[in-house]
């Protein structure tokens, strides 16, 4: 759901925050369906993306993989909780053909790590694979 007709993001925005997202497409559709309904302007929706990008840390073993790896859901779930000092619960894992597609975190209105809601579903793989960067 939209709550307001959404313009198309400005380019500068876009380009920048291309280092966020995986797509042009995708930073439209978040403005659409989420940054719409902020009251923010889409530059300030988008700083408050960045900034939340940002405050997340990302465990050591996770930053630049060296080789492919597997791991349970559960234990990168606890290895992103130990690194920003909140409940596990707050982490969630999404996978595809039990392949590591992203780690979402859930965060209030003020940018504050807080326990996801139990609607939000973990990855239902016993372990996920996390390709080394190329």
């Amino acid at each position: 759901m939209s709550c307001t007709p959404a313009s198309p993001v400005a380019a500068d925005i876009v380009r920048h925050m291309l280092e966020y997202f995986p797509s042009r497409g995708l930073i439209q559709h978040e403005w659409e369906k989420h940054g719409t309904c902020s009251g923010l302007s889409s530059q300030e929706y988008f700083a408050k993306v960045e900034q939340a990008f940002k405050s997340v840390k990302p465990p050591d073993q996770f930053k630049n993989p060296s080789s492919d790896k597997s791991f349970a859901p559960k234990d990168v779930d606890q290895s992103f909780a130990e690194s920003n000092q909140a409940s596990a619960d707050a982490f969630r894992i999404s996978c595809h053909a039990q392949e590591l597609v992203g780690v979402e975190v859930c965060m209030s209105k003020d940018l504050k790590i807080q326990s996801c809601a139990i609607s939000l579903r973990e990855c239902p793989a016993s372990s996920v694979l996390m390709h080394q960067l190329k």
